[in-house]
């Protein structure tokens, strides 16, 4: 199972070693990140995050640590 961390690390855990879990209720992205942005800034943002990656110019490899 792959956890992603409150510092944005995503971690790999055994699912043996996991007794129990869930979702969090808490988002992974900081508190107050856009509040020094324009409401046009976010605009801005929200469109860029919503563009197409263009899979020929991007190569997207996580990096991943395990813990045993």
């Amino acid at each position: 199972m792959t956890v992603l961390q409150s510092n944005g690390e995503k971690v790999m855990i055994d699912e043996v070693d996991i007794s129990e879990s869930a979702p969090s209720k808490k988002s992974a992205m900081p508190e107050g990140l856009l509040n020094s942005l324009t409401l046009d800034e976010i605009a801005d943002l929200f469109a860029y995050l919503n563009k197409p990656v263009e899979s020929a110019n991007v190569t997207l490899q996580p990096s991943v640590k395990r813990i045993k």
